[in-house]
C-alpha cells in the first residue's frame, strides 16, 4: 500500500497536457492523416508529404524553448501547444486542397513539438533527484500511454462506426479543447518550480550560454543530438505510413491497424514502469540503447515476415508494437540524457532535441512516401532498419562517457 501512494504522488494533473499528445499524436493522427490524404488522392507520397510536414512544423521547438527559457514564458508555451493542436485538427476537418492540409500540419507539428518539449522540462528542469526525476518522467509517459490508448480506441470506433472524415477530424479537436482549461487550472505550481530554479542554472552556465549553434553541434550533445534526428527518420519512414503499409503489405485494415495501437498502449503500461525503475537505478544509458535494439529486431522480423508472406496479421502488429515500445523508451530517456549532455537551458535544450527528431520525421516521412510510391511499401522496415543501426553508433560514441554527467564536451 505504500508503494502505491509513492507512485501515486509522482502525478500531477498538468500531465493531463501529455494525455491529451497522447490521444492526438500518438493514437489518432498516426491513423487518420495518412488514410484521409491517401482517401483523396490516391498516392502514398502525397501522405508521406503531409505527415513530413506535421515534422517541419516541429522544427519550431528550438526557437519557442528558447523564448520560454527567456521569459520564463514555459505556462505560456504550454497552454499554447494544446491550441495548436486543436487548430490543426480543426483546419483538417475541411481541407481539401495541398495549402491548407500544409496550413494543417504545421499547426498540429507545432502543437505537438511544444508539448513533447515543454512536459518533461518541468520534470527535467526542476532539479529533482535521479530517481524522484526518473519516477515522474515516467508516470508522465504512461499518461501519454494511456491516452494513446483511449485515442486509439476511439479513432477506431469512429471508423467502424462509418463517420466521416471530418466528424472524426472535429472530435480530435475538442480533445485538446478541454485539456486546455484543465491543464491552465493546474500547471502554475510546476511552472514556478522551474522558475525558481531558472536563476541557478542561469549562474552556472553563463559562459557556455554565450556558444553558437555551431559550436554546440561540435560536442558529445551535437553527437547525441544527429543520433536522435537518425532515430527520428528511421521511426518516420515506417510510422507516417503504417496503416497503409499494413493495408499493402500484410492486408491489414486500418481498423485493426488502429486496434494494434491500443494494444501497443497495454503493453507500454505494462513495461515502461519497468524501464523507469531501471533508469532510476542505473540512468538513462542502458535504457536508451535497449530501446533501439528492441527498434533494430522488430524491423528485421517485419522484413522477414514480409518476406515470407500470407502470414498471421498479429505477427506484424506484434513486431509493430515492439517498434512504439521502443520508442516510449527513448522518450523517457531522452529527455533526461539531453539534460546531462547539454549546457544550454532547459528550454532550448528540450528544443534542439525536439528539433533534431522533427528534423528526421520530416525527412523520414518524404522518404517513406517516396520509396512507397516509387519502389514499394516492403522496402520501408529496411530503411528503418539501417537508420537504428546508424542512431546506435552515433548513441553510443555520445553516451558512453558522458550520460550520467551534467558537462559537456567536444567529440573526439
Amino acid at each position: 500500500m505504500a508503494e502505491f501512494e509513492k507512485k501515486e504522488s509522482t502525478f500531477e494533473w498538468w500531465f493531463i497536457a501529455h494525455f491529451v499528445f497522447g490521444v492526438v499524436y500518438l493514437g489518432m493522427i498516426p491513423i487518420l492523416v495518412p488514410t484521409y490524404i491517401i482517401s483523396i488522392t490516391n498516392s502514398a507520397a502525397e501522405a508521406g508529404v503531409v505527415m513530413a510536414i506535421i515534422g517541419l512544423g516541429a522544427l519550431a521547438a528550438p526557437v519557442i524553448g528558447g523564448f520560454a527559457d527567456k521569459y520564463l514564458a514555459h505556462r505560456i508555451a504550454q497552454l499554447g501547444g494544446l491550441v495548436a493542436l486543436s487548430l490543426g485538427a480543426l483546419i483538417f476537418a475541411f481541407a481539401k486542397e495541398d495549402l491548407v492540409f500544409a496550413i494543417a500540419a504545421i499547426a498540429v507539428g507545432i502543437g505537438v513539438a511544444t508539448l513533447m518539449m515543454i512536459n518533461p522540462s518541468l520534470i527535467v528542469g526542476a532539479g529533482f533527484e535521479q530517481d524522484t526525476e526518473s519516477s515522474k518522467l515516467t508516470r508522465l509517459n504512461q499518461v501519454a500511454i494511456v491516452g494513446q490508448l483511449t485515442g486509439g480506441l476511439l479513432i477506431a470506433g469512429l471508423t467502424q462506426a462509418g463517420l466521416s472524415f471530418q466528424a472524426r477530424f472535429l472530435v480530435v479537436a475538442v480533445v485538446p479543447f478541454v485539456g486546455f482549461f484543465i491543464v491552465a487550472a493546474t500547471n502554475k505550481t510546476a511552472t514556478e518550480r522551474l522558475r525558481r530554479a531558472a536563476p541557478v542554472n542561469k549562474e552556472e552556465t553563463a559562459s557556455e550560454a554565450k556558444l553558437t549553434l555551431g559550436k554546440i553541434l561540435l560536442t558529445t550533445f551535437g553527437l547525441f543530438l544527429l543520433a536522435m534526428a537518425i532515430n527520428g527518420l528511421s521511426q518516420s519512414v515506417l510510422e507516417s505510413q503504417y496503416p497503409n503499409y499494413m493495408q499493402r503489405v500484410f492486408n491489414i485494415s486500418p481498423a485493426l491497424s488502429a486496434t494494434a495501437l491500443s494494444v501497443t498502449a497495454v503493453v507500454n503500461l505494462l513495461v515502461l514502469g519497468l524501464a523507469g525503475s531501471w533508469m532510476a537505478r542505473k540512468g538513462p544509458n542502458p535504457v536508451f540503447m535497449t530501446s533501439l535494439l528492441m527498434r533494430l529486431a522488430a524491423a528485421a522480423i517485419l522484413i522477414a515476415l514480409a518476406l515470407v508472406g500470407n502470414v498471421p496479421a498479429i505477427l506484424p502488429l506484434a513486431m509493430y508494437v515492439i517498434l512504439l515500445v521502443g520508442i516510449a523508451w527513448v522518450d523517457l530517456a531522452g529527455p533526461a540524457l539531453a539534460g546531462r549532455l547539454s549546457i544550454a537551458g532547459i528550454g532550448a535544450t528540450q528544443g534542439l532535441l525536439m528539433g533534431s527528431l522533427a528534423l528526421g520525421a520530416f525527412f523520414g516521412a518524404l522518404l517513406g512516401g517516396w520509396l512507397a510510391e516509387t519502389v514499394d511499401f516492403q522496402i520501408l522496415p529496411w530503411i528503418t532498419a539501417i537508420g537504428v543501426m546508424i542512431a546506435i553508433a552515433f548513441g553510443y560514441l555520445a553516451i558512453r562517457d558522458k550520460g550520467g554527467s551534467n558537462t559537456t564536451t567536444s567529440v573526439p
